[in-house]
């Protein structure tokens, strides 16, 4: 059976379909991680408590929330603000494509599969951990 988090972010995954975010990760610790496919959007947490200050997320749902509050943030605040960003600053966005930054080349670019897309971000996370030790 799923979890409170786990039915809000299906709830936000099927309100922000046109802009292509999908489920990142489901926690033992009551939390969910949605991210857009192009991360230029940014990303989702959906708890039930705080988040450590080394991560950093562009939108957090708390789960703790009244259900009208959360759909009222997942509105007129994630909805707005993606939609601005599309709108105004994103050329030929596309929901289905898999846009990543690249360190190597100091710009973004377009993968071609999930299986790519999720690589690469791990990729880059166990880069910037092993830098921190």
């Amino acid at each position: 059976m799923p979890t409170h988090e786990e039915k809000i972010a299906r709830y936000v995954i099927d309100y922000m379909s046109d802009y292509g975010l999908i489920l990142w990760h489901v926690s033992k610790h009551d939390s969910v991680y949605l991210k857009f496919k192009d991360t230029r959007l940014g990303s989702i947490r959906i708890a039930n408590h705080k988040s450590t200050k080394k991560y950093t997320y562009k939108y957090e749902i708390n789960s703790t929330s009244r259900n009208a509050d959360i759909r009222g943030y997942v509105k007129s605040v994630i909805y707005y603000n993606v939609t601005n960003l599309v709108l105004n600053r994103l050329e030929n966005f596309d929901k289905d494509k898999y846009i990543v930054y690249s360190e190597e080349l100091k710009s973004y670019i377009e993968l071609d599969t999930y299986e790519q897309f999720r690589n690469h971000i791990l990729k880059k996370r166990k880069k910037k951990w092993i830098k921190r030790l």
